[in-house]
């Protein structure tokens, strides 16, 4: 699923297994009360946050990003859920990803 209308930036070497989402705009949970609202020209109701995935990266099976940078020679484990910025180099698994350990030396 690719959800980009607050934008998705993909660079070269990217590897995604089955089942991954992809959503760079969400509904404002504090501002959005009826439900999804037309976007039109204007997004009250809704956070923009765009997804950037640097060189060499692998998403495992059914790995959701809502947003962020996800760094060079990263690797998401499995059914995380990636909220906020991967350092380059890194192993991050959870909801929400979080650092495991280094990748490469």
């Amino acid at each position: 699923i690719l959800q980009a209308h607050g934008g998705i930036f993909i660079d070269e070497y990217f590897t995604c297994s089955s089942g991954c989402k992809f959503f760079s705009l969400s509904n404002d949970v504090h501002k959005c009360r009826k439900g999804t609202v037309d976007i039109g020209d204007n997004f009250p109701y809704y956070i923009e946050k765009a997804i950037y995935i640097e060189q060499n990266v692998w998403f495992g099976i059914n790995v959701t990003i809502v947003g962020g940078v996800v760094g060079n020679n990263s690797f998401i484990k499995p059914n995380s859920v990636i909220t906020n910025e991967i350092k380059a180099n890194s192993i991050n698994e959870g909801f929400p990803a979080k650092f495991i350990k280094t990748r490469f030396n």
